[in-house]
């Protein structure tokens, strides 16, 4: 799984084993601080990330690439 910080261009890289929701989460918890924002795709094992206090904004690939307020999709 790939992060990126916006206002540093910093970026992680983080091997993970499943690709599953339980991971994904784990691993956006413990590399990202809450209240951070994060865009992504409509895939569904992101849909904990506001219960876990991050600002969501996704784009469903299916009908658009990117959201037309936040054109770039990170995760």
């Amino acid at each position: 799984m790939g992060l990126i910080l916006r206002r540093t261009k910093e970026f992680r890289c983080v091997l993970t084993r499943s690709r599953n929701d339980f991971s994904c989460l784990s691993l956006i918890s413990a590399n990202i601080a809450p209240g951070s924002t994060i865009m992504s795709d409509k895939w569904r094992g992101y849909i904990g990330l506001r219960k876990l206090g991050f600002n969501h904004y996704s784009a469903d690939h299916k009908y658009e690439f990117v959201d037309q307020n936040n054109w770039k999709i990170n995760i």
